[in-house]
């Protein structure tokens, strides 16, 4: 099928064309056999590949900027290597990661624009500049810009119950270390445990990463089920609620469990389980 033959060569150069081999060539040749057979040569002439000459940055928010001037020391795209598509990709979520750790709460990949690639006037030498726009903000039917901003957590909530804020009467709430207890009636587990599990606290800048951690570390306690960790935004704007909503996993539970055997020296056999878990924080 010469279609595909075609669509191979394609490939091959799309595969080369990203690992910065810009000036390949491919090139196929179809050879008759005997029994209706042929063989299909693919000729590859990559050319020598592009380095990267210089790294530049076209960001429209300030504080994005100075976020990325700090974070530039770990790039993943240095000046003298090869380029490679794959190594810009990883850069992009690099940045998205790096940015979400401290504290801009809007920012997502997709603002990280395709880096534009220069290569006129070089040999074999390219330069890369990378674009990150304003965030887009949606409002009704319109749409506008805005520049980024740093958000911090100017409060916590802990939920015990997932269905405390549905709730208008019989709610319990207490303040322990700048958290925020909420559940149906009285209390039942002691704050300084529940906290200890908490990454996200009142003061610090938003992080996914305290969000990641948050939520491995209450899971791990197994006395809940998998948590929610939503974030809201304050009353000023430049501030984050977060509202955890943890679902209480049966103080008891008893367990009974069968399996049947069979072995080279067993034709048959029979073994049980039988057990109770208390969930105590």
């Amino acid at each position: 099928d010469t279609a595909r033959v075609r669509k191979s060569e394609i490939r091959l150069q799309s595969y080369q064309f990203n690992r910065g081999f810009f000036d390949v060539k491919v090139a196929s040749k179809i050879d008759s056999l005997n029994n209706k057979k042929v063989k299909v040569t693919y000729q590859i002439n990559t050319g020598k590949p592009y380095v990267i000459d210089s790294i530049f940055r076209n960001i429209d928010s300030p504080i994005v900027d100075s976020l990325y001037q700090n974070i530039y020391g770990n790039s993943l795209i240095k000046t003298g290597e090869t380029y490679t598509a794959e190594n810009i990709s990883n850069e992009k979520k690099r940045i998205a990661t790096e940015f979400r750790n401290r504290g801009l709460y809007h920012f997502q990949e997709n603002y990280i624009k395709r880096p534009d690639v220069d290569t006129i006037g070089k040999k074999n030498k390219l330069n890369i500049t990378f674009n990150i726009g304003n965030r887009i903000v949606k409002n009704a039917d319109s749409t506008y810009t805005e520049p980024f901003k740093l958000y911090k957590i100017n409060k916590v909530n802990i939920f015990t119950d997932k269905q405390v804020k549905e709730k208008a009467i019989g709610i319990d709430s207490i303040s322990y270390k700048k958290f925020n207890f909420y559940s149906s009636g009285k209390l039942k587990y002691k704050p300084k445990a529940l906290t200890n599990a908490i990454f996200i606290e009142e003061g610090q800048l938003f992080s996914d990463k305290d969000k990641t951690l948050t939520t491995r570390a209450l899971s791990n306690l197994r006395v809940f089920s998998f948590p929610r960790i939503q974030y809201v935004e304050d009353a000023s704007g430049n501030g984050l609620i977060a509202n955890i909503v943890l679902t209480p996993l049966k103080k008891y539970q008893f367990n009974i469990k069968g399996d049947l055997t069979h072995s080279n020296i067993q034709q048959f056999g029979i073994s049980g389980f039988t057990g109770i878990t208390f969930r105590n924080l």
